[in-house]
């Protein structure tokens, strides 16, 4: 049986940096080569792939970031089992980050992990402040839903 697991989060939060290090085939984000995307990096469509953890295998969607593409992301939350929802350390959450939290909060409440990434963008005595304050901010985001 597979756990499908939504990998969401502001755009340039990294998802697509944590699909690729955690799947055991190449996702399908790394084929995203659409004229819009004018030579950024940054993901268009949904993107799948997969890893096996204790047996079981999970199927992982990254997501987009971008508010234009938030109905992609409304249509796949509805399989999501669980969620990676990607904070950058640097930035906090942001508005996508929100909207992302209230599909979670909907979807799969309570089976929401918070990544907390490019961590070492921030000074390290600074880390466990950005810490605080990112549960703090996602407790408030996932609480007023």
């Amino acid at each position: 049986m597979s756990l499908n697991v939504g990998v969401l989060g502001h755009v340039d939060s990294g998802k697509t940096t944590l699909t690729r290090a955690l799947a055991e085939m190449a996702s399908t984000s790394a084929f995203d080569k659409h004229a819009e995307s004018g030579g950024r990096r940054n993901t268009l469509d949904l993107g799948f792939s997969s890893l096996t953890v204790a047996g079981r295998r999970l199927a992982l969607v990254d997501c987009p970031g971008h508010a234009g593409l938030i109905k992609a992301v409304l249509a796949a939350s509805t399989v999501f089992d669980m969620a990676l929802v990607v904070v950058d350390a640097s930035s906090g959450i942001q508005p996508q980050t929100s909207e992302h939290l209230l599909l979670c909060s909907i979807f799969c409440p309570n089976r929401v992990v918070i990544v907390l990434n490019k961590i070492d963008l921030v000074k390290k005595d600074e880390v466990m402040y950005i810490l605080y304050q990112s549960a703090r901010e996602v407790s408030r985001e996932i609480c007023s839903f």
